[in-house]
């Protein structure tokens, strides 16, 4: 590396060999640290009382279980460790409204061997009110331990799954006349 710095994101993990990602991830399966240091010094406090947090305390702890499974040398070229925290509320339904984005800008695109339903306008009134439904922890829509992903799979189920049986519904009707 010669010195120069940078960032590896452990995410998008199904893109990668899986081995790779589960013998990376596996330090962190153990014992959910950053969900506790969330829920203990973070959550409902205020951005000044995140200031006071002990983040060097969670840093320590997350490349102490690093060291023990990849050893120094590995660990010791890591210059920082930054830890994702579960969403606020907002942030959640962001997300949401992101994939919600997403879902719209490919319904509209035209019909292909892959995108069977295209040329659709998808029109939600209150999306706001729709996301914040769609990350509430009633509807199951957001979990802590998952996160965006969890959000990703509630949009595709309260919405995507509707949208496909409305245009199957109307396609059906179509066809018939």
């Amino acid at each position: 590396m010669d010195g120069k710095r940078c960032l590896v994101c452990l995410d998008v993990t199904e893109k990668k060999e899986q081995e790779i990602w589960n013998a990376l991830l596996t330090p962190f399966d153990e014992d959910p640290d950053i969900v506790k240091f969330y829920s203990n010094h973070l959550q409902n406090k205020s951005p000044e009382g995140h200031k006071h947090a002990p983040f060097s305390w969670l840093d320590k702890r997350i490349r102490t279980r690093f060291a023990a499974k990849f050893g120094a040398p590995l660990t010791g070229r890591i210059s920082g460790i930054i830890p994702f925290f579960p969403f606020s509320p907002n942030e959640a339904a962001v997300v949401a409204h992101k994939e919600i984005l997403s879902l719209t800008s490919t319904a509209r695109k035209p019909v292909t061997a892959e995108n069977h339903g295209g040329r659709c306008h998808l029109n939600i009134v209150s999306d706001g009110e729709l996301c914040k439904h769609i990350t509430d922890d009633q509807t199951s829509g957001y979990s802590q331990e998952e996160g965006a992903r969890s959000i990703i799979r509630a949009v595709r189920r309260e919405v995507k799954t509707r949208l496909t049986k409305e245009y199957l519904t109307l396609r059906t009707r179509y066809q018939r006349r």
